[in-house]
């Protein structure tokens, strides 16, 4: 039993080293961001993100879009157009953001508007739908009881 205290201690100091050394590559990362080094070339460097197909579109969300960590959804919306993050965003899962705010292509839009459409309104279309089944309430008459499924065919 020791031994798995001992060894749960030493891998928990070598997370916390591994966490730290991270946490002080993407500072200086953010500081190598902030001071006008390429962007594209900084996230092909140093990115991981195995979701972005494509660096120099980054990702389009808006700010009721889910499936993106909140922190990340949130900083980036404090942002203006080519803005870059002051801070780096932590988040639990995924680690560290640096963040630009790029200013939206049309073309990548025009491209893909059948997919933006869905992503972005099937939030909004369920949280309505929700919030209006949820004030419904259901009454039954007395023909309820007699309802079987040959009745019905």
């Amino acid at each position: 039993l020791n031994d798995l205290k001992l060894q749960k201690a030493n891998a928990e100091k070598v997370a916390a080293e591994q966490l730290a050394e991270a946490k002080k590559l993407a500072e200086e990362v953010l500081k190598k961001a902030q001071d006008g080094e390429d962007f594209d070339k900084l996230i092909e460097e140093y990115g991981w993100d195995l979701g972005l197909e494509d660096p120099s579109t980054g990702y389009y969300f808006n700010k009721d879009t889910t499936g993106y960590p909140e922190e990340l959804v949130k900083d980036a919306f404090t942002l203006k157009e080519n803005g870059i993050s002051t801070e780096l965003t932590e988040n639990d899962t995924y680690g560290y953001f640096i963040i630009k705010r790029l200013p939206v292509d049309m073309d990548y839009v025009e491209q893909n508007i059948d997919d933006m459409i869905y992503s972005y309104d099937t939030p909004a279309i369920s949280k309505l739908y929700n919030e209006r089944m949820d004030k419904m309430e259901v009454k039954y008459c007395d023909q309820w009881d007699k309802i079987t499924a040959d009745s019905i065919t």
